[in-house]
């Protein structure tokens, strides 16, 4: 039996800002640098909520596209509105797979949070 040697995966865009996403924030902002959070690229914003901006994150090594919520640090600095980002967390973690699921959730020196969730 031979066995074969599986070869490492090869990520799909050899440069990033070829990425179609990349393209179209390229075109519509053309004066502006693509930010950067991370592993990711922060692309268009794909809404707004209480406490922040949900932008479409584009991973630069591996092209997946996943949604990060930026959070700023004064928004939840009041004890309720903290339990309600602290929910909101527990609910990416164990919610139903149907949604959404969490990858990551960083707190941010610069004074912020950020949230990384990847739809199923």
């Amino acid at each position: 039996m031979q066995q074969q040697q599986q070869q490492p995966q090869q990520p799909p865009y050899r440069d990033i800002y070829s990425h179609p996403a990349a393209q179209q924030y390229a075109s519509t902002h053309p004066r502006r640098a693509i930010p950067k959070f991370g592993p990711y690229l922060l692309l268009q914003t794909l809404g707004e909520g209480e406490f922040g901006k949900v932008k479409l994150g584009l991973h630069t090594s591996w092209a997946e596209e996943v949604a990060v919520k930026l959070i700023k640090r004064h928004n939840v600095e009041s004890p309720v509105r903290m339990s309600k980002v602290e929910r909101e967390i527990e609910v990416l973690r164990v919610g139903p797979p149907f949604f959404c699921s969490m990858l990551a959730f960083q707190p941010l020196d610069a004074g912020g949070l950020t949230i990384d969730a990847q739809a199923p």
